[in-house]
């Protein structure tokens, strides 16, 4: 009968988020000795979401804005947000002078926003890019 050395296990910290696990793409979580495991939450690779940075100078006429009816027709087509939202958007943009960051949309969909509100015929000048691609 063979007597086998049992090795105290070395304790590891913890990854926290000064010290995360990272994952190169090229490595698979059989690689690593993992299994089923989300390599997001180990702050292994990710996607980045592109975001559309919006910024509107205001043309008004008294308390109402003028020409950002497409504008708000626009951001809720592509963005894919309520009426209230969008409007919440461009108002931010021209009342407050804001330059909003529209978040959460794909790749297609940020670019199809930035090139429809490009297009507006009448609406008032506007600086609008994807950003985070």
């Amino acid at each position: 009968m063979q007597h086998q050395l049992l090795l105290p296990l070395p304790i590891l910290p913890i990854p926290t988020a000064a010290a995360q696990l990272r994952v190169e793409p090229d490595e698979t979580l059989a690689s690593l000795g993992l299994s089923q495991l989300n390599t997001a939450t180990l702050g292994g690779p990710r996607s980045v979401m592109p975001s559309v940075k919006l910024s509107i100078e205001a043309q008004l006429c008294g308390p109402v804005s003028v020409g950002t009816v497409d504008v708000i027709k626009a951001v809720r087509l592509h963005a894919g947000l309520t009426l209230r939202e969008a409007k919440a958007i461009v108002d931010r943009c021209v009342f407050e002078g804001e330059t909003v960051m529209i978040e959460g949309l794909s790749g297609p969909a940020a670019n199809a926003l930035v090139a429809a509100l490009r297009v507006l015929p009448d609406a008032p000048p506007l600086n609008v890019r994807v950003e985070g691609t």
